[in-house]
């Protein structure tokens, strides 16, 4: 499959010294819907707005939808949707105005703009604020008219910086099955966050990034198979479960306590081990729980809830 962005190498130092990026070696496909998790200050924003074309890299190379992000920038430009981290839309325009003039900038007739912005107020729901000032609207609403302005001209590659922070449950759930449509009519789209579950449930491949380096990347299932621990067990109780733990202590496994549950880390499925917590649930009358384990543990065993370098 023909590769939407590719990089070599890629680094960013900026000019007082600190380092964005560290040798990102990512490839990502046409279609695909690609997240970047990692802490504050872990380089996915340098690595989106290099590939966004804002910012130039200091050295490697660069390739997104076939041109040269350094030499070419100018038909990226045209051809991707950008929703930064932290981005404000226009005040004192209307809902409609801003999507229909971002369309005209990105080079659409007065026509095509026109109908395209409202196709996009449609799809996400903005038909009936599209006469209000968007300073008047509420943040979550603010949010839904940039994604508006940035997919309206229909880009083959949209870039989201932490798109869903600060919005409500609700509204980040809408947004999800949003995105999730945009992906199967062909948009690539790689998106920031550090909403480990937002990269679970959307992503076809996820690239843990700190200190401005790609720790790892694959699929949620791979990197949850790579994982020191790929399984767990929950045992719960509606009480404390403290006269448990010998008995777990005795099996010889990994586990944590919690308030109401103790939760067993396992390399693989011991059989022996399983059953004998079945028996010791049984007999003691708790729940138990068998599942893989979550990105977000591999995610905290990687990165362990530490803040990167830039």
């Amino acid at each position: 499959m023909p590769h939407a962005v590719k990089a070599v190498k890629l680094r960013k130092v900026y000019s007082d010294g600190t380092v964005g990026n560290e040798e990102i070696n990512l490839e990502v496909s046409e279609g695909e819907f690609f997240s970047l998790l990692g802490p504050n200050g872990a380089g996915k924003t340098t690595f989106v707005r290099m590939v966004s074309t804002e910012l130039l890299p200091t050295s490697g190379e660069l390739v997104v939808l076939g041109y040269d992000a350094v030499k070419e920038p100018m038909p990226i430009r045209r051809r991707i949707g950008v929703v930064p981290q932290g981005g404000l839309p226009v005040f004192n325009l209307t809902v409609f105005d801003h999507v229909y003039y971002f369309a005209r900038l990105k080079g659409l007739p007065k026509a095509e703009a026109r109908s395209k912005a409202f196709k996009a107020l449609d799809e996400l729901d903005l038909k009936e604020y599209r006469d209000r000032l968007v300073g008047s609207l509420s943040g979550g609403l603010m949010k839904r008219v940039l994604i508006a302005t940035a997919i309206a001209h229909e880009p083959e590659l949209l870039l989201l910086d932490e798109p869903t922070t600060g919005l409500d449950p609700a509204v980040r759930r809408k947004l999800w099955n949003y995105l999730t449509q945009l992906k199967k009519r062909g948009t690539t789209i790689i998106m920031t966050t550090h909403y480990v579950e937002e990269a679970e449930n959307l992503s076809d491949r996820v690239a843990i990034i700190n200190r401005g380096r790609v720790i790892m990347c694959d699929t949620v299932e791979s990197l949850i198979m790579k994982s020191k621990y790929p399984y767990r067990v929950v045992l719960r109780g509606r009480r404390g479960l403290d006269d448990l733990i010998p008995e777990v202590q005795r099996l010889g496994v990994y586990y944590e306590t919690g308030s109401n549950n103790i939760v067993i880390r396992m390399k693989d499925l011991d059989e022996e081990a399983l059953v004998k917590l079945l028996r010791l649930a049984k007999a003691k009358r708790v729940d138990i729980f068998l599942s893989s384990t979550s990105l977000e543990d591999v995610y905290l065993e990687v990165v362990g809830g530490q803040d990167g370098a830039a």
